[in-house]
């Protein structure tokens, strides 16, 4: 996703993924057909690809960023201090 890029993916990656938000998910019990298609769909969709693309992009920025980390870690930490006092 930093690298602006669409994705395909099996359900196990729902939480970062949803409703085909920032890459393309597969059902649980995807045949070759659906895998292809999916591929497909990619490549000959130059903007699904965009859109999908910048969609991921935003959401590192907004999900992995370091300052939104090391806040929920001090408040993680701080919460768990306060419970051992």
């Amino acid at each position: 996703m930093a690298c602006k890029k669409p994705f395909l993916t099996t359900p196990i990656s729902q939480d970062v993924i949803t409703n085909d938000d920032v890459g393309l998910i597969l059902k649980k019990n995807f045949t070759d057909k659906d895998l292809i298609l999916k591929i497909n769909n990619l490549i000959e969709d130059k903007s699904l690809q965009k859109k999908l693309g910048d969609a991921g992009l935003k959401k590192i920025h907004k999900t992995f960023n370091w300052d939104i980390i090391l806040e929920e870690l001090n408040r993680d930490l701080s919460d768990i201090v306060k419970n051992l006092s």
